[in-house]
């Protein structure tokens, strides 16, 4: 949101968590909302630590890390829809 309401994609991998967004000096206010909403949906993912399972949708609730050794084991997780497998691989 550089030009107002609009603006240049920036990388989710710039921020490590929610927090991070709200931290970042050079986004504007509505660049951060977009930041956390966009690259954090379920509010708690941390790399390394955390993903969004999306079993509301678009949202859902974080589980931990611990429980995936690699992208491999992301991907066989049955419980897991396509969007969570995608975030585990991501953040895991």
């Amino acid at each position: 949101f550089d030009d107002g309401s609009t603006g240049e994609c920036e990388a989710c991998s710039d921020h490590a968590n929610r927090a991070s967004c709200d931290d970042d000096s050079g986004l504007s206010i509505a660049a951060k909302d977009d930041c956390a909403q966009r690259c954090f949906p379920c509010g708690c993912e941390e790399d390394g630590v955390s993903f969004c399972n999306f079993d509301d949708g678009s949202t859902g609730e974080c589980e931990a890390c611990s429980d995936h050794a690699n992208r491999a084991s992301c991907d066989d997780d049955s419980g897991l829809s396509i969007a969570a497998k995608d975030d585990c691989a991501q953040r895991c």
